[in-house]
């Protein structure tokens, strides 16, 4: 009998190698994201989102972490009853986090991508409108499936009240299915807000190595996209496996690193500021635009300059742009002076 069992190996090491390393690049950058933008008089809501799903990633973190360490990644023969209903009760429990953590990590990207662009083009800001409201519709659905899907929902964890006659469960299938198309889904915003940036930085007449700098700082997500597509991918096959503990692996380790990723993808571009200032000496200057914004309207935040002329609006979003990314005053005048006519 003792043949036929699977060895007794723990992937806990690996899993919080996953779990902690990318930690510290996080909370670096939220920090040096929340300096520049204090320091420019420039906050807004996308870096009080941003600060949530940090804040939900590292809930999440340590809910996955306790339940790693009390068995969550060895064979399921090898744990007691105590350990497996404790196990998959810190699943359950940790979803949340993770689905809430994206979502509101893809929405600060969102609102940053808005604020970039200006008022050039409206149906942009329509186009991210829609798909947000759809991904935040399917986020709160799965997680409303998830805890829904059994009535009591301590069945979720509890074998033997799973088993009970009493105990009504939906066809797991159907969570799985909609946690496969939420993460697809979210896959999809990553890829689109990394590459809508290019329908208009490609316009601006500017030299081609601020383009493909504005670019690359903008087109980060697509390492997070990648890492949702595969999660996506592994939440098929490590469903209805007798060994449940085990087969989990895989989607807790491209989770691990899809939420870190988005974080970072956010918070790089408005923490350019600071590096600058570091390497260097550019100083940290006050966003002109949001201050001029400000004493007109009473409010700082994301510029809309709506009513004006299509070349006007053009070099604001340029000189927004520039600003929002890092650049200084001498570049933003630049800007200024080569933009689209």
């Amino acid at each position: 009998m003792s043949a036929s069992l699977p060895p007794d190996v723990d992937r806990s090491a690996a899993l919080l190698s996953s779990f902690w390393i990318p930690f510290p690049f996080t909370f670096l950058l939220i920090c040096t994201r929340l300096y520049s933008r204090v320091l420019r008089k420039d906050l807004g809501l996308d870096d009080f989102l941003i600060v949530v799903a940090w804040v939900l990633y590292l809930i999440g973190l340590c809910l996955s972490t306790v339940m790693v360490r009390h068995g969550g990644l060895r064979h399921i023969q090898y744990l007691t009853m105590d350990q497996l209903e404790f196990v998959l009760k810190m699943e359950i429990v940790d979803q949340p986090f993770g689905v809430l953590s994206a979502m509101f990590g893809k929405i600060s990207v969102a609102l940053f991508i808005c604020r970039v662009m200006g008022a050039t083009a409206k149906y942009r800001r329509y186009i991210i409108y829609v798909n947000i409201a759809i991904y935040v519709a399917l986020s709160f659905v799965n997680i409303g499936v998830l805890f829904g899907q059994c009535k009591p929902t301590a069945a979720l964890w509890t074998p033997a009240l799973a088993a009970a006659p009493s105990t009504k469960c939906l066809d797991a299938s159907i969570n799985t299915d909609l946690s496969i198309l939420q993460a697809a889904f979210g896959a999809w915003i990553d890829f689109f807000l990394a590459l809508l940036p290019l329908t208009f930085i490609l316009k601006l007449k500017v030299s081609v190595k601020r383009r493909m700098i504005l670019c690359a700082l903008l087109g980060l997500g697509l390492v997070a996209c990648v890492c949702a597509c595969i999660k996506a991918a592994q939440f098929s096959k490590s469903t209805n496996n007798p060994d449940a503990t085990w087969a989990t692996y895989s989607v807790y380790l491209w989770a691990s690193l899809e939420l870190p990723f988005v974080i970072i993808a956010a918070s790089i571009p408005p923490s350019k500021p600071v590096w600058d200032a570091i390497f260097n000496g550019k100083p940290i200057r006050l966003d002109s635009n949001t201050f001029k914004n400000s004493k007109s309207s009473g409010h700082s935040g994301l510029i809309y300059r709506f009513g004006r002329s299509q070349n006007s609006q053009l070099k604001s979003s340029t000189a927004s742009m520039e600003e929002s990314v890092g650049g200084g005053e001498a570049d933003v005048q630049e800007k200024r002076n080569h933009s689209v006519v």
